[in-house]
């Protein structure tokens, strides 16, 4: 497997940009996000929402957020005038906008002036990093392993997200536990999405990990990259991977992309072993 282009199967005369690429995996992100619930398009930007799963962050957001400049007969939105719209956008749902993400890049005056606003809001910044994958290099993977299609088993799966969701919240509340029953039934709803597939890896009749891809077109985009807390750092996520690349290889995709939050430096490691490259950044502000 090292060495392994994805595009010899089929050749790349795409002529695609990187910065093609990457809004071709935000547009697939959306969409993903979207079988989750709905997508409504507003006057600042495209809200996704879901009266099924308020307190799910990923169900709940607004993004490509840019503020309409003002005309000769129209004047300008503000940051303040947009904020208070999105709330009662969201509110009037029976749910709550998670995050933003701005469109544009510092020094564009929509850019600078949300970000200005949602910082004096304490509205937290993070950076999610984009990559693709010119060539995969091969890293030993598990062979006692057994991966599975993920609606194979959904009650594997169920358990194994449980786990895993479980493990990132720091208490036992009622509202927490809410919480957590509707990330997991959220994430379960996106394998009603025909054009998402993934492997679930089972050590033995335990499920250990979980991954997923997308496609659009001809863009595959990985993402749902989990790995029970108790076999974390064993090579589960290393074989996951080598077998979904190998998945988009015989499905003769052209590109593959993947994100990450730019402060989760294992993963960010784990990919730049596997051959992936920097794509580019997107910065979202998240309700504190």
């Amino acid at each position: 497997m090292a060495g392994h282009r994805l595009h010899v199967l089929k050749p790349d005369r795409s002529a695609l940009t990187p910065a093609d690429l990457l809004r071709s995996a935000h547009n697939g992100e959306i969409e993903l996000h979207a079988a989750a619930g709905a997508a409504e398009a507003m006057t600042v930007g495209t809200a996704l929402y879901s009266g099924e799963f308020p307190r799910v962050a990923f169900a709940n957001y607004l993004t490509d957020v840019r503020l309409p400049p003002g005309a000769r007969l129209l004047p300008g939105i503000s940051a303040a005038d947009a904020f208070a719209q999105v709330e009662a956008f969201f509110a009037e749902r029976a749910t709550a906008c998670f995050h933003w993400q701005p469109a544009g890049t510092p020094g564009d005056p929509s850019f600078d002036a949300l970000g200005a606003h949602l910082a004096g809001l304490h509205w937290r910044p993070r950076t999610h990093r984009y990559f693709v994958l010119p060539t995969l290099i091969a890293l030993p993977g598990r062979s006692d392993l057994t991966l599975i299609p993920a609606r194979a088993s959904f009650e594997k799966l169920r358990e194994l997200l449980d786990a895993v969701v479980a493990a990132d919240t720091d208490t036992d509340s009622d509202a927490d536990a809410e919480t957590r029953r509707q990330w997991v039934d959220a994430l379960l709803t996106q394998l009603d999405d025909t054009r998402l597939d993934g492997f679930l890896a089972l050590a033995g009749t335990d499920p250990v990990g979980h991954v997923r891809l997308s496609t659009h077109g001809e863009l595959g985009h990985i993402s749902g990259l989990l790995v029970h807390p108790g076999h974390r750092r064993q090579r589960v996520a290393a074989t996951l991977l080598m077998s979904l690349c190998d998945l988009a290889a015989r499905a003769r995709l052209r590109h593959l992309t993947l994100c990450v939050r730019a402060e989760d430096a294992p993963a960010i490691a784990l990919y730049e072993r596997l051959g992936f490259a920097p794509l580019g950044e997107r910065l979202i502000w998240c309700r504190p």
